[in-house]
């Protein structure tokens, strides 16, 4: 399905979430910081790369969201803050 969902945990103990926008398909971040209540999520970043089946890897605070882009080939993006 394209709108799979991969999930990472960061070295501050921070959960992750990436998914694909239902409306852009853009592929997508959510974080809920460590020690904060269930019910509190940080606001979605967005990439602005279209994407399907995003992955997370996280490697300290950095995460990675492998995708399968537009044209078929695996891509990915690192998130550390900003996108790059």
């Amino acid at each position: 399905s394209t709108n799979d969902t991969s999930t990472g945990i960061d070295s501050n103990g921070n959960i992750w979430i990436a998914y694909v926008d239902a409306s852009t398909n853009y592929i997508t971040l959510v974080k809920h910081n460590n020690g904060d209540a269930w019910s509190t999520w940080q606001s979605s970043v967005t990439d602005s790369h279209t994407g399907k089946e995003p992955s997370i890897a996280v490697n300290g605070t950095d995460v990675y969201v492998f995708y399968q882009n537009s044209v078929d080939d695996i891509a990915y993006d690192k998130y550390s803050g900003s996108w790059s």
